[in-house]
């Protein structure tokens, strides 16, 4: 039978004169057991932790870094000191080498549970963020696409604004639109280094041969048609939705770029 690491009174008075130096006395209130002399970290806490604490990502990430502070030479001297004081006998009945290897497939697993959690965790939050950005990035470019000054085919050219566009979250944590070169990099409209809104980034691609037959701005007289002939971003079906309203936009982005909302002034 493999040894415990905590005995009762009871259960340290029937060990053999050779098992009982093994053990230290201890006290918990009035009550009193016995633990493996052995420099073995009484594990209950830690597991209790663990469980209380899972549902918080940084308690999850404080319990993996206490791990890696177990120091190699501390834990062999612990094991030298049991072979030390009846290391064969212990041998020659299996129990040295049980107790080693419970300890180490104990902490393995215990350290296995809380990296995978801390990954699943992580890849939930990268999730999250993902969506959000999409959110306000197809939010932002259908209203800039609708401004009157604009008056862009969002059918047409939400996917193309979209390559220059993503989303950050600002020093208030709130998630803002940025207009990038295509590569990144941050697009600016002046040597004071402001940077560049979606409006001006559509009304930069209306100048644009390639695309401004997609928009019916008011620099072009009123002039250009949208592919379809239905109007900038419209289908012909009847529903639309203001461009000054932010909640039904963010509401029919899917609707809207796929024509079946029209976006009015």
């Amino acid at each position: 039978m493999a040894l415990k690491l905590k005995l009762t009174t009871e259960e340290f008075g029937t060990l053999g004169d050779t098992l009982k130096p093994l053990y230290v006395e201890k006290k918990e209130g009035e009550t009193t057991y016995y633990l493996l002399d052995a420099e073995v970290e009484d594990t209950t806490a830690l597991r209790n932790s663990v469980a209380a604490t899972r549902a918080e990502r940084e308690a999850l990430q404080k319990q993996l870094k206490q791990y890696e502070g177990i120091d190699p030479v501390k834990a062999k001297e612990a094991f030298d000191k049991i072979a030390d004081l009846d290391r064969k006998k212990l041998e020659e009945e299996g129990q040295f080498k049980q107790i080693e290897q419970q300890m180490k497939d104990r902490h393995a697993q215990e350290l296995k549970a809380i990296q995978d959690e801390v990954a699943a965790r992580d890849q939930r939050i990268k999730q999250r963020e993902a969506d959000i950005e999409r959110l306000v990035v197809d939010r932002e470019i259908i209203t800039g696409l609708s401004h009157p000054d604009v008056q862009g085919s969002v059918v047409v050219m939400l996917p193309h604004v979209k390559n220059f566009v993503t989303a950050k979250q600002d020093e208030a944590g709130n998630w803002v639109p940025v207009v990038h070169d295509g590569k990144g990099g941050p697009r600016v409209i002046d040597g004071q280094g402001t940077p560049m809104n979606i409006k001006q980034l559509c009304l930069e691609l209306a100048a644009n041969p390639d695309y401004a037959a997609n928009f019916k701005t008011k620099a072009k007289g009123g002039s250009g048609t949208n592919p379809g002939g239905s109007g900038a971003g419209g289908s012909g079906s009847g529903n639309t939705v203001s461009s000054r309203d932010s909640a039904g936009l963010s509401a029919n982005l899917e609707a809207i770029a796929a024509g079946k909302v029209v976006v009015s002034e």
